[in-house]
């Protein structure tokens, strides 16, 4: 049973030693992944407020596009109150406001539309970026919304009513009659309407991409931060789990050193009582040696 415990404690210290190995190693790990990661994410990072900022900007752009349309839609307004109740293709007021709707509105319309289809659909698909980052332990990057999707969308809209006003103006151009001007004004108040919404939608996605952009520069500069705090919990675990195993390698060893001194002990007991036995018979035989001489030379005195 003692040989049985004395290699339980031996292949408890082998056991101990590996796992100390283990926790230096993933000590090492721990620091060594650091850096490449604290870099990773914070290029990361980089590259979502380089996204945020151009956006920012492209919608600056778009938004400048949609006030000069607004302005287009209010000339042709102020020129069909010039124009009376009908318009007809060969008035003043008439080449005014097509060379206004198919030269200025519609190119602008067309391109915000196209520069704010493009931007939210940059902004969308680099939602997966965000929400990867978002795996980071105490990280929270905010997400883009699809708020551009629907401007997009309105922008659509619009440029459906400015295509339907071209084709009115074109109509009475080519059948040379003359048309009431609310087939026009209809047109350009939901025109205007939409213009107006999609300012207003345009200003609040720019204030949130703006709180936005604050958010990610405080989050990358917490980032080292995080990642440092994640490499010492990691060290500190692993260091407890160490000097578990290293007490546990002292127990082992004060056990199969006692056991040892037990033994040496017990052995040296041994040994002397063997002697003590020695000793003793040989004082017996001495003994019984000298009686007999004694008992020789008594007999011999007799004689004489």
């Amino acid at each position: 049973m003692e040989i049985v415990k004395r290699v339980l404690a031996v292949i408890a210290i082998v056991i101990s030693v590996v796992f100390i190995i283990a926790c230096l190693g993933g000590i090492y790990f721990s620091w060594s992944i650091n850096t490449p990661l604290t870099n990773t994410f914070t290029g990361i990072l980089t590259g979502v407020e380089r996204v945020l900022t151009v956006a920012d900007g492209g919608l600056e752009r778009v938004n400048t596009r949609l006030a000069e349309a607004q302005s287009n839609v209010d000339t042709i307004e102020e020129n069909v109150e010039t124009a009376g109740d009908t318009l007809s293709e060969t008035s003043i007021v008439y080449e005014i406001i097509d060379r206004t709707v198919g030269e200025e509105l519609f190119p602008k319309i067309e391109t915000a539309r196209e520069s704010l289809g493009a931007i939210a659909g940059s902004l969308v698909a680099f939602n997966e970026t965000l929400e990867a980052a978002n795996e980071i332990p105490f990280v929270e990057v905010p997400t883009l919304t699809t708020e551009l999707e629907t401007a997009s969308e309105r922008m659509a809209t619009i440029q459906s009513d400015v295509e339907e006003t071209r084709a009115e103006l074109r109509s009475i151009r080519e059948e040379a009659i003359s048309k009431p001007v609310t087939a026009i004004t209809m047109r350009t108040t939901r025109i205007s309407d939409g213009l107006e919404t999609a300012q207003m939608n345009l200003t609040g996605s720019q204030n949130n991409i703006d709180e936005k952009l604050e958010r990610v520069g405080n989050i990358k500069s917490r980032v080292p931060g995080v990642f440092d705090l994640i490499s010492i919990i990691f060290t500190l675990v692993f260091l407890w789990i160490g000097l578990g195993q290293a007490g546990l390698i002292v127990l082992s060893w004060r056990y199969l050193s006692d056991g040892s001194s037990e033994a040496e002990e017990k052995e040296a007991t041994t040994y002397d009582v063997e002697e003590d036995v020695v000793a003793s018979e040989v004082e017996e035989k001495e003994a019984v040696v000298a009686a007999t001489a004694g008992a020789v030379i008594a007999s011999g005195d007799e004689e004489e």
